[in-house]
């Protein structure tokens, strides 16, 4: 039961985290504004975050502090990768729209 705990709230926090990351960088990275609306719903989402981020540090309450640090490191290397990525396409969309 421990185990399946530890492993909805890594999920769980896993997707509040990408879903925050998205909304933090999407509106920033992409050649395009969102009108009001969707922007209010942006900025509140990015508010998932740090909700994310909690969830997955308390997934780990079992882990001794050498393993917690190895998954936040990985973390924190998935989640600068999300950016370069995410960077890198809007650049060559706008770099592909500006050439046709």
């Amino acid at each position: 039961m421990k185990k399946t705990l530890s492993v909805l709230l890594t999920v769980l926090g896993f997707y509040f985290i990408w879903l925050g990351l998205y909304s933090l960088v999407g509106p920033i990275l992409l050649p395009f504004s969102f009108p009001e609306p969707y922007s209010v719903y942006l900025y509140t989402v990015v508010s998932t975050l740090p909700l994310g981020l909690g969830i997955r540090l308390f997934a780990m309450f079992g882990l001794t502090r050498q393993e917690r640090f190895k998954k936040l490191a990985k973390d924190t290397l998935v989640l600068l990768s999300l950016v370069v990525l995410l960077a890198f396409l809007s650049k060559m969309s706008v770099f592909l729209k500006s050439r046709a």
